[in-house]
């Protein structure tokens, strides 16, 4: 679960680099820039993770 997890990774603006943010951090960001913040819950595609 990608919302469980102790970071936060995430392209900002292009998909070049990664941003690897602590959760804690995170939440700061979301709290400082007043973001509002929507979790979805995603259904599984089992053959997203199988190679053919």
């Amino acid at each position: 679960d990608i919302w469980m997890a102790e970071e936060i990774c995430c392209h900002p603006n292009v998909n070049t680099e990664t941003l690897q943010i602590p959760k804690a951090d995170f939440y700061k960001l979301i709290k400082a820039t007043r973001t509002t913040v929507e979790i979805m819950n995603l259904p599984y595609l089992e053959s997203a993770n199988h190679e053919n």
